[in-house]
């Protein structure tokens, strides 16, 4: 009986979220792409988003 080579199906590649620095005009497009990683990388609960989010605020802004 032959069998098939089965590879692990790997999900792709997504990009780095670029630190989000206080601009009002870039809010919506932080928000935005924070929220595709969140369902991208299934991120359970609230308390794991904000700390995911702060890692991409620069730190005038997260203090």
């Amino acid at each position: 009986i032959a069998t098939l080579n089965k590879k692990p199906i790997r999900k792709p590649k997504i990009a780095t979220l670029d630190k989000y620095d206080r601009s009002r005009t870039k809010l919506r497009t932080f928000l935005t792409n924070i929220n595709l990683y969140y369902r991208y990388n299934n991120v359970p609960n609230n308390k794991k988003k904000i700390l995911i989010a702060n890692t991409y605020i620069k730190e005038k802004v997260a203090s």
